[in-house]
């Protein structure tokens, strides 16, 4: 009984704080700012951090090559309190599953972040499981693709480009030096 309400007053809190007070992606600036990476940094315990990645580019042919691939990464972590809210960060075209801990979760996907709202992390080690479709982006960061045509039969070719702040633009991550893997 006394697991419940706990799980009832963190999703109760939880409520309270997004319909009050999004002060995390409040504002028109939704890059990692200083402050909030400072204040993710508190929480999350130094070293424990890591990825694993599968980035998919399956059953392309050249007339949709360049616009879109696929991805699941698994972040790990330790985490020493709980946020109200956890930003992961990422930047996706389409979020088609994430599990937390071993649960399908309901979050917010902004512009540059997935929110997690703190009733589906724990004290401790957590998992975080996302399945996702992703556009390539052509600016010269993140996951960038090319097609050869000067070659017979044309070539597709990708690669990434992920400082200073693209990692996310390729997968989910805590994007910022005192986090990375």
């Amino acid at each position: 009984m006394t697991a419940h309400v706990v799980a009832i007053t963190k999703m109760v809190d939880d409520l309270i704080m997004f319909n009050t007070n999004m002060a995390f992606n409040a504002d028109s600036n939704s890059t990692l700012t200083q402050e909030r990476s400072v204040d993710r940094y508190s929480y999350i315990k130094d070293g424990s951090v890591s990825y694993i990645s599968h980035i998919g580019f399956e059953a392309l042919s050249l007339q949709n090559a360049g616009e879109t691939f696929g991805g699941l990464t698994q972040v790990t972590f330790e985490i020493t309190a709980l946020p109200k809210l956890l930003p992961l960060d990422f930047s996706c075209k389409n979020l088609l599953d994430i599990v937390i801990n071993g649960a399908k979760a309901n979050v917010t996907l902004t512009e540059d972040f997935i929110l997690i709202p703190r009733v589906y992390l724990q004290i401790g080690v957590n998992h975080i499981t996302v399945r996702y479709v992703n556009n390539f982006s052509n600016d010269g960061y993140g996951c960038i693709s090319f097609i050869d045509t000067t070659t017979t039969p044309n070539k597709f070719y990708a690669y990434t480009h992920m400082e200073p702040y693209s990692a996310h633009k390729v997968f989910p991550c805590f994007d910022q030096p005192d986090l990375k893997a």
